[in-house]
This record gives structure tokens, C-alpha cells and sequence, in this order.
């Protein structure tokens, strides 16, 4: 049995297709888009050194932006898995550093919105008030679990293997004696 279909359902049909096949086509191309376009996602791809990546880079310079991200990937041989492989590391890398930057030149002003913040009469301002006569030493801060977590720039590995347990193994008792904390 041979069913017509009309014009209009037909293309609404290639076009529920073309929505289901969307993820696992052009993907690095959706990539580049979330990071606000292609040029932008270049200039990330320029913070690896590997020289497959560079190789790309090059070949999307010379068509003047006007390839596709994985079209010049496959015309430089590079699978789009291994493009954003190389490429993390070196955002991490390059961006670590830029956050404890911005982190330095802010914590004035994140300080001062802090001081403002304690100012508050009411518990508005508890938490920030609490906050900065722990850090002036003026209240003990309760003892605890403090957890750090460390960014290796290499291989991107889990979180769990790169938190660092600082819990403190002695606790001063008021008499200035020290007590072993069971744990």
C-alpha cells in the first residue's frame, strides 16, 4: 500500500529528522556557537599549542571565517572529540590564573560589600557580620572540615581524586591543652 503524503507534512517530517539528528551532526560546530561563535571558539582553539589544533586554526584563517568549524577539522584531519580535548587543558591553564587575577583585583570591593552587608541592622546582616569577626580573630571559628580543590591542568581528572581533606587532627581545648579529635 503506497501512502501520499502532501508537501507541507513532508517537510515537517525532514524537518522532526533533521531536529533528531541535530546533536550528533556538526556537533563542534554547536560548540562554537555556545561559545558565542565561531571566532570566539577559535580564539580558545589558539590557547593550545598541539599542532594539529594550530593546523585548523590556519585553515579557518584562510577562509577568512567563512568555513565551518568542523569542516575545517575535517580538512585538517582532526576529529572535533579530540579538538575540544586539547583544547580544555589549555583554557584551564589559561583561565586559572585569570580567575585569581580577577579574584585580587575584586576582593576590595567584595570586602567592602561585606563591611557594608555586616553594617545591616537585623539578621540581613548576620551572616556577614559573624564573617568578619571571625576573620578579625574576634570569634572562634567553629572547628571543622575546610576542603580545597586543586586544578590540574594536564589531564582533567575527577573531583574526587583532587580534593584535599584538611580537617584539623588536634583541636586546642579552652585550658590550652591539646586534645586529640576522634576521625
Amino acid at each position: 500500500m503506497v501512502h501520499r503524503v502532501g508537501m507541507k507534512e513532508t517537510a515537517l517530517a525532514k524537518a522532526e529528522l533533521k531536529s533528531l539528528s541535530m546533536p550528533y551532526t556538526n556537533t563542534i560546530d554547536e560548540v562554537a556557537r555556545e561559545f558565542g561563535g565561531a571566532k570566539a571558539f577559535i580564539k580558545a582553539c589558539k590557547l593550545s599549542t598541539v599542532p594539529a589544533v594550530q593546523n585548523m586554526v590556519r585553515i579557518y584563517e584562510t577562509y577568512n571565517g567563512k568555513k565551518a568549524v568542523s569542516a575545517c577539522c575535517e580538512q585538517a584531519d582532526l576529529q572535533p572529540v579530540k579538538l575540544i580535548e586539547y583544547v580544555a587543558p589549555a583554557m584551564y591553564q589559561w583561565n586559572g590564573p585569570v580567575a585569581k587575577m580577577l579574584h585580587a583585583l575584586n576582593q576590595p570591593k567584595v570586602m567592602k560589600a561585606s563591611i557594608t552587608s555586616a553594617l545591616v541592622i537585623g539578621p540581613e546582616g548576620l551572616g556577614d557580620r559573624k564573617m568578619q569577626m571571625e576573620m578579625a580573630g574576634f570569634i572562634k571559628a567553629p572547628a571543622g572540615t575546610n576542603i580545597f580543590n586543586q586544578v590540574n591542568v594536564g589531564d582533567i581528572e575527577s573531583f574526587e581524586d583532587n580534593v584535599i581533606d584538611v580537617t584539623p587532627t588536634n583541636v586546642q581545648s579552652p585550658d590550652n591543652q591539646t586534645e586529640p579529635q576522634e576521625g
